[in-house]
């Protein structure tokens, strides 16, 4: 009889329960308690001094612009990250971002809308435009702030009250320092408003330049959440301080053992039975030994009486922190080896590095995609496994996220398409950079116009855009590697690793 609670069907099941099924969310309304994670890397991102945070899509730059609004997600932080200064009493508004409603009010009373701001920015320089945005949302209630309706309005308002405006700022600053109190104004999904890089620019210059001003208060601040493609203080640092800028920025990133612990919390934290018999089996894998005779600490021993009781649960540390207990857990779920031994490798460190960009960075979208499509292909082709994943069945998890992932950049890039289009089919990764030229400069790939718009006309600057955003990667050979997070969706051949047929589907 097994000594665990949850069998290999169980636990397959409890995996495609309890993951997303798209993965972490970007936009909408904050995640569910159970499933709110904070990785311990992220706390320096989120403290309040932080004006830039730096992310590509789906490392959690939205995932926490929605978070930080709500308040029993900011307890949470306190609690678990209090270096951050993030508290459950921080007053989070909105700047901008992507959502029709905030907290069940019309996003345009807290933001203009795209066309809005596009409109505002034929009148307006951008910096004017964030000012105004800032005031209304310090100031809500002020008497003496005028009961203005539309935007135009707001920015001629704000245009000519600019010391009022000032003096209002510095009201707020009081009255929260006598509360002992913070303000944070968050701002999201800035490339939503336009396609144009030059205003783009604008518009990250002038909100930058407002988030730096803010820092001369020790209550008021801003976070303005950006992709790395966004910032660059070359193009956007033509103002005073702006050397400021790179020094105050933090880029989102996840560890791999922050990937394997988000992925413990999910099932750990699944409502019903499920996911309190996993925490018991989660128990039993981890302290297998000492269970056995060892012999648990009075601390391990108050946590499997605690098992029970989720609210007074919480996962042990090792499951955060220490890999080699991460691998035991991963490798309960999907055996040792990906194959008959180990010279095929093993579970838990194939999988990240298989999904890792040319940066060696994951996105935990694509982790949780990839872990939940396996254990879904586990149970249609290989339902009598006697794992919860069919080591195989990870295969097929990385071809889905490099889907996901692929449809991703190239929504948030549409130029890639026009640059990888004449490649795909090729078996030709690792590759000499001048092949690639070659098949460009003879079907005209660089004169198409979403590359001339993004300054990406040249050869050499395509190659470097792609360097930047990890789509490729230079090798020492002098040769150039596509990673298959990109390379299976993208149906770019190579000898040896994860095989594609003619379809673009493993084989």
């Amino acid at each position: 009889m097994s000594q665990y609670l949850l069998s290999a069907t169980d636990l397959r099941e409890l995996i495609t329960s309890a993951i997303p099924a798209e993965g972490a969310t970007e936009h909408g309304i904050p995640p569910d308690l159970a499933q709110f994670f904070v990785p311990k890397s992220h706390a320096r991102a989120l403290n309040l001094n932080v004006p830039i945070v730096v992310g590509e899509r789906g490392t959690g730059k939205s995932y926490w612009w929605n978070s930080l609004q709500s308040r029993p997600h900011r307890a949470v932080l306190e609690k678990v990250a209090p270096d951050s200064r993030i508290r459950a009493n921080t007053i989070v508004m909105p700047g901008f971002g992507e959502a029709a409603t905030i907290q069940g009010e019309p996003s345009l009373d807290a933001f203009p809308t795209v066309q809005v701001v596009n409109d505002l920015l034929d009148q307006y320089p951008a910096r004017v435009i964030w000012k105004a945005v800032i005031v209304w949302a310090v100031t809500q209630g002020v008497e003496t702030l005028p009961s203005l309706t539309t935007w135009p309005e707001k920015l001629a308002w704000i245009t000519s009250n600019t010391e009022l405006a000032d003096r209002l700022l510095q009201n707020k600053e009081v009255e929260l320092l006598k509360e002992e109190r913070d303000l944070l104004i968050v701002f999201d999904a800035l490339d939503r408003i336009t396609s144009d890089p030059r205003r783009l620019d604008q518009l990250i210059e002038g909100l930058a330049q407002n988030a730096l001003e803010l820092r001369t208060f020790r209550k008021l601040r801003a976070k303005v959440f950006l992709r790395s493609d966004q910032f660059d203080p070359q193009r956007i640092g033509r103002f005073a301080d702006a050397s400021k800028l790179r020094a105050s920025s933090v880029t989102l990133h996840w560890l791999i053992t922050e990937l394997y612990g988000m992925l413990w919390q999910l099932l750990a934290n699944h409502p019903g039975g499920s996911g309190a018999a996993f925490r018991q089996d989660l128990f039993t894998r981890l302290y297998a030994a000492k269970l056995k005779g060892e012999g648990l600490s009075k601390t391990e021993q108050q946590m499997l009486f605690s098992l029970a009781q989720p609210e007074e649960w919480t996962l042990p540390s090792a499951v955060f922190f220490d890999p080699a207990a991460q691998e035991r857990l991963f490798h309960h779920i999907t055996g040792s080896y990906m194959g008959e031994n180990a010279r095929k490798g093993f579970p838990y460190r194939w999988l990240p590095t298989h999904l890792a960009d040319a940066h060696g960075k994951i996105s935990p979208r694509s982790f949780q995609i990839a872990v939940l499509t396996a254990a879904q292909h586990t149970q249609e082709t290989r339902s009598e496994c006697e794992y919860a994943i069919y080591y195989k069945s990870l295969y097929a998890g990385v071809r889905k996220a490099s889907e996901q992932r692929s449809y991703e950049m190239k929504e948030e890039y549409p130029w890639i398409y026009w640059i990888i289009n004449p490649l795909r089919g090729l078996t030709l990764v690792p590759f000499d950079f001048g092949e690639v030229e070659a098949i460009w400069l003879d079907q005209g790939t660089l004169d198409h116009d979403d590359l001339r718009r993004a300054r990406l006309s040249s050869p050499e600057a395509a190659k470097d855009a792609l360097i930047q955003l990890g789509v490729i990667r230079p090798m020492r050979t002098g040769k150039f590697d596509v990673p298959d997070i990109y390379r299976l969706e993208f149906r770019l051949g190579r000898k040896g690793g994860i095989p594609i047929t003619q379809q673009g589907r493993l084989k």
